[in-house]
């Protein structure tokens, strides 16, 4: 067939599946691949002929492993928001518990860290912490683990709450650990604050929010 309609020819293999065997010719010119296409097609001997098509696999941009099973950042469209923000210049200070620093998918987004609770050093992150921290500002295209909501912001690790039992992802806070850390946001002047918690009423609580709304923390400058 190659010489008949003078291709060169490429490849070719049997594909036993479907009982025909496969070949691959390149059109040199001055033959208009179409042409020969249309020549092929009339062949009675030739059951398909098409282009060589070229296909891509369908990915984010992100080489993070477990970028494509956050569902909820697909659903919210964070690899489009990421053309026009990943966080740089904003700071966010989490009151939760404690942070793991050395996370290599944090390594570098934690500016300030405090413990709030007590005054024995924490030797590694807690679990609640770790992950909060880890939704908002894990670092993308790592090959590491998950693409945070804003990659590019940096971190204040504020202590207030402990795990209830070791490696535990719950963990509890106090009315007063909680103020110190709210106390400290409005020292640090975050651009944001996060709390993932639940809880009653708490005046102090509230009255310390307030103050935090009222400095402008957490708006538009």
């Amino acid at each position: 067939i190659a010489r008949e309609y003078g291709l060169t020819r490429v490849d070719g293999w049997a594909i036993r599946s479907l009982a025909v065997y496969c070949e691959v010719f390149n059109v040199p010119l001055p033959l208009r691949v179409e042409d020969v296409m249309n020549d092929l097609k009339a062949d009675q001997r030739i059951e398909l002929v098409e282009h060589m098509n070229l296909f891509r696999t369908q990915t984010t941009r992100y080489d993070d492993p477990y970028a494509d099973l956050q569902s909820a950042a697909i659903q919210m469209d964070v690899e489009d928001a990421h053309d026009l923000a990943t966080g740089r210049g904003v700071s966010v200070a989490i009151v939760d518990s404690a942070v793991d620093m050395d996370h290599p998918d944090l390594r570098g987004r934690v500016s300030v860290e405090r413990n709030l609770v007590d005054r024995r050093p924490v030797a590694r992150g807690e679990v609640h912490g770790t992950a909060v921290a880890g939704v908002i500002a894990s670092s993308a295209n790592n090959d590491v683990g998950i693409v945070g909501v804003a990659p590019d912001a940096s971190i204040a690790a504020l202590r207030a709450c402990w795990a209830v039992s070791p490696g535990s992802v719950a963990a509890q806070c106090s009315s007063f650990s909680i103020a110190r850390a709210l106390e400290l946001a409005l020292d640090l002047k975050p651009s944001v604050l996060n709390m993932s918690l639940a809880g009653p009423d708490d005046a102090l609580l509230a009255q310390l929010i307030d103050k935090l709304i009222d400095a402008g923390i957490g708006r538009r400058p």
